[in-house]
């Protein structure tokens, strides 16, 4: 009876283990298909954030521009953050390698054979104008194997990026999984060639399986059958395919039969014990335990094989409190945790990508606060950024919550006062000094936020909070701000998960930020160069020193975004005079303002102590500034022994050392090309040698505040004038020399200058004294192509310019022009008879006369050897006879030392009356000069039309002189 009763309890049981065995043999197959689609949405993921990364740095200006300098410091910077790629390089649109970069050897070009699939490739993508990503190829720089990853970078010049991927990167995406399950993967591209395989990817990689045989996928119904890929090997095994959309790549996974089946088996040798034991029982207890234990574990698994399937939310019902209850409520609880596991992840991932796609801070920390404080369920959500208002103090620095969520309907307003001060003794301060999480999990009602020292300054704000999380955001250079999530509705106790989700999101936002600023700095330092390359090629394309310090200085006042730009120079007016200049529309003009006070108290140079008239100049500057300073304790008539005590010990003590300093630069070392190791000359004339142990500071002034800086002392005047609050001031040296000083005011408040903006006025001074020191010498250069050297006067060649500029003027306005052409009487007989050393001196003291005695808008000029021109422009015929005779007067009365007394002949014309072109006027100024000479010489003559002038006229009136003083002697 029993075994009549047990034999249908067997055979119940062997269906119910059958029908098992069926369900776990589906679900296996189904989790190979899945898994296979997992692996192909990771490698679609990966194809697409290498195609983002390529696209990214094709946008580049300096991939644009196709400059191979420029584009290979990219490149090189693009393999730096993309470990897995192997080398860079830039191609036309047919073929060509315009530059390159290689992680191996990065100052080795190799000369290899592009193939003609990759120049097919390349062409495409420079005519689709779409990104692309091949399968196995080889690299155009080194020849190795790796996927290109291809980018057009210009529509114009059709211009391609190509970089070369390492093929083991795709490999990495799956290395493990085969270790111990014996699973295998295989991605092949659509040439059949091997991209990667989990085993044995050395020997499989790169292998052709075009030809290779089929075989069937493990659910025929789902998958159909497919090409062999060359994973086959002795192990049976299921496969499942599928293919990547983006490329048309095939993956493969093959799983083991044993792995897939093993667990059936397992279960079917139980199950055939639990029944044949039932046999020895009651048909009653077997069959009620066989139910029970079916229906319990097939519920177990077939919820575990959901989980599998990445669904959490899936819960198990079983109301008895024996082990099958504890199981289940164990289950429960696992599936619990593993669904805020993914939810928490899902958003460290979402935030992760919000960083990765923007460069907006902005924008990713208020995605931030929002997905946080959806995350958690919490009443608001905000983060403070800290705020040291530029300064080193930081008894000022404040928390200001400038990105915040807040949900109403759980008691979450919006804060009012977005600004705290972090107090010295506060929990604020703590939590941001010590870098770790805090969390509050009861507020009793009534009871202030402990987060600050004086609870009478917290806010009507932090009233409602019951529970709260305060995490640091923090660097290696120090804290950067703080995330506070509140629960505001009710009383709640923070999970260790929840914290840890608030940290996790803390490093991203940390990381975020470091990007930003590091995106912010270089885009400064790209915007930097390029303001000094604008500079740089002013200074090479003109010679107008004007254009190029108003160029100058109004770039550089839009790139450090101050108020006062100025450029002072050497000028009659004042050893350093403001001689260009940009500011902001607000402020007045000081262009030509000196650096030095207009009236200097000389009156301590009396002193016995100081003789240097530098130091002296220096100590009355001082001197003066601080009188203003003291006007109220001094008698107007104060000596200088009385204002002396009250300069600043450490100004008087280099005054007396005799420093030569401006705003604090020392301008003795200066001149001597700025090296420590030189001695330098005091005031006294002393050689002074350099401390050793002190540090020599870099030539150029920095000042934060100009109120407390003992170095902006002596020049107090200057700077109130300028109403200039902190400052920068750069000199301009050439060749050892101060040519001028370039200052950068801050006007509004004190400004800590950064090292980047310091370096910049540096770099920029430099080319300033490179474009004053070529205007000084192209002036110098044009000034001695006009002059002549012996007197000093205008040349033949500037005179003869400058009589055809005056005669067009005086046809224009219709006004005289007159001309005189003087002639030195007997010069040769000078020569002669006293040498030519005395000749030249006779010369040189006509010169001077003819530029003490003539107007400012008369041009002298000597003409040639003793002969000399002197153009008058509006001046008549008549006026001009009469400077002329001044002009022999003032030489007959003079005296040249060798030789006594001088004198000279001159002739005069005008136009239009006597002469209608600058020849003609010449000519017959020359002859009335030859008239003077021939009627006694030290005369003025006019030139008259009916004077005749015999055959012989057609001589210049200086060759003629010179023929009668010879026939004279």
């Amino acid at each position: 009876m029993c075994l009549g009763v047990a034999a249908p309890l067997i055979a119940i049981g062997s269906f119910t283990l059958w029908k098992s065995y069926q369900t776990l043999k589906q679900e296996a197959e189904r989790a190979t298909t899945f898994q296979a689609a997992i692996a192909v949405r990771s490698l679609s993921q990966w194809t697409q954030s290498q195609l983002d990364t390529v696209s990214a740095i094709a946008t580049l200006p300096a991939l644009r521009r196709s400059l191979k300098e420029d584009t290979e410091k990219v490149f090189t910077t693009a393999l730096q953050a993309e470990p897995h790629w192997k080398d860079m390089s830039l191609f036309s649109s047919d073929g060509t390698m315009i530059a390159s970069a290689n992680r191996a050897d990065a100052n080795k070009i190799h000369a290899i054979e592009i193939s003609n699939a990759t120049k097919d490739l390349i062409r495409n993508v420079a005519e689709e104008g779409k990104p692309s990503i091949s399968g196995y190829a080889k690299s155009p720089v080194t020849g190795e194997p790796a996927i290109l990853a291809i980018c057009p970078v210009s529509s114009t010049a059709k211009t391609v990026m190509v970089a070369s991927v390492d093929l083991d990167s795709v490999w990495s995406l799956f290395k493990g999984l085969g270790d111990r399950s014996g699973t295998v993967i295989a991605v092949v591209d659509k040439n059949k060639r091997v991209i990667a395989r989990t085993l044995q990817n050395e020997y499989w990689q790169g292998k052709d399986f075009s030809k290779a045989k089929s075989v069937t996928a493990g659910s025929r119904a789902l998958r159909g059958s497919y090409e062999a890929v060359g994973i086959a090997d002795p192990t049976t095994r299921a496969y499942a395919f599928d293919h990547v959309p983006t490329t048309n790549w095939l993956l493969v996974v093959g799983v083991p039969v044993n792995e897939i089946y093993g667990h059936a088996h397992d279960w079917l040798v139980l199950m055939t014990v639990i029944a044949a034991s039932a046999v020895g029982f009651s048909v009653m207890l077997a069959f009620w335990a066989t139910l029970h234990f079916t229906r319990t574990i097939r519920v177990l698994v077939k919820e575990s094989l959901a989980i599998g399937h990445g669904d959490f939310s899936k819960r198990v019902n079983v109301p008895a409190r024996d082990e099958f209850g504890l199981l289940a409520r164990a289950f429960n609880q696992m599936a619990g945790h593993l669904e805020m596991n993914k939810d928490m992840k899902n958003m460290i991932d979402q935030v992760s990508e919000s960083i990765r796609q923007s460069l907006d801070l902005d924008q990713v920390l208020n995605t931030t606060v929002s997905e946080l404080g959806l995350a958690l369920g919490s009443s608001r959500c905000c983060l403070a950024l800290v705020d040291n208002h530029c300064t080193l103090d930081t008894s000022d620095d404040e928390l200001v919550f400038n990105h915040m969520w807040n949900d109403a309907s759980k008691g979450g307003s919006a804060l009012k006062n977005r600004s705290i001060l972090i107090t010295k003794h506060s929990v604020l301060k703590l939590i941001l000094q010590q870098g770790s999480i805090l969390s509050l999990d009861v507020l009793d009602d009534g009871v202030n936020t402990p987060l600050f020292e004086n609870s009478a300054a917290e806010t009507d704000d932090w009233n409602s909070i019951r529970s709260l999380i305060a995490c640091p955001i923090t660097t290696n250079e120090g804290p950067l701000g703080i995330i506070l999530v509140h629960q505001c509705d009710r009383l709640r106790v923070w999970t260790d998960a929840e914290l840890e989700l608030v940290e996790a999101i803390a490093r991203q936002v940390s990381l975020a930020m470091q990007h930003a600023r590091l995106y912010n700095r270089t885009k400064s330092m790209a915007e930097q160069e390029i303001l000094i390359n604008h500079i740089v090629r002013s200074v090479r394309s003109s010679l107008d020193l004007d254009t190029i310090l108003n160029t100058v200085t109004g770039e550089l006042l839009k790139a450090l975004g101050v108020e006062r730009v100025q450029i002072a120079q050497p000028r009659n007016e004042g050893p350093l005079v403001v001689t260009h200049e940009c500011h902001s529309g607000h402020l007045e003009s000081v262009k030509g303002v000196s650096l030095y006070p207009d009236q200097l108290d000389f009156r301590v140079a009396h002193s016995p102590v100081i003789k240097s008239g530098r130091a002296a100049s220096l100590l009355a500057s001082t001197t003066q500034g601080w009188q203003a300073r003291t006007a109220d304790a001094l008698n107007p008539n104060s000596t200088h022994d009385q204002i002396e005590p009250m300069i600043p010990a450490q100004m008087r003590a280099e005054i007396l050392q005799g420093r030569n300093t401006v705003l604090g630069i020392d301008l003795d070392r200066l001149s001597h090309g700025y090296n420590s190791n030189h001695d330098y000359v005091d005031c006294e004339g002393a050689i002074v040698q350099p401390d050793a142990n002190t540090v020599t500071e870099p030539p150029i002034a920095i000042i934060t505040d100009v109120d407390q800086d003992s170095r902006a002392v002596p020049f107090r005047h200057f700077l109130e004038q300028n109403g200039s609050r902190s400052l920068i001031a750069a000199p301009l040296v050439s060749e050892n020399r101060l040519v001028g000083l370039l200052v950068v005011h801050q006007t509004e408040k004190t400004r800590e200058w950064t090292t980047t903006e310091v370096r910049l006025v540096a770099a920029i001074a430099d080319q300033v004294a490179v474009a004053i020191e070529h205007a000084h010498l192209f002036a110098t250069v044009k000034h001695q192509a006009i002059t002549d050297g012996l007197t000093t006067l205008y040349n033949h060649v500037y005179f003869k310019n400058r009589l055809q500029e005056d005669l067009n003027l005086s046809k224009r306005k219709g006004t005289s022009c007159s001309l005189l052409m003087v002639d030195l009487d007997k010069l040769k007989v000078i020569n002669d008879n006293y040498g030519h050393p005395v000749g030249d001196a006779a010369i040189r003291q006509v010169a001077s006369i003819l530029k003490t005695i003539l107007r400012s808008g008369d041009t002298p000029a000597r003409y040639g050897g003793e002969e000399f021109g002197v153009i008058l422009p509006e001046t008549s015929l008549l006026e001009a006879a009469l400077i002329g005779d001044r002009i022999c007067s003032q030489i007959r009365n003079s005296h040249v030392p060798g030789l006594g007394r001088i004198s000279v002949s001159i002739g005069a014309a005008s136009f239009p009356k006597q002469a209608c072109s600058a020849a003609q006027l010449i000519e017959r100024a020359d002859k009335a000069l030859y008239v003077a000479k021939n009627s006694g010489r030290d005369q003025i003559r006019i030139y008259e039309e009916e004077e005749e002038f015999g055959d012989d006229t057609t001589g210049s009136a200086h060759q003629k002189s010179n023929a009668e003083e010879t026939r004279s002697i």
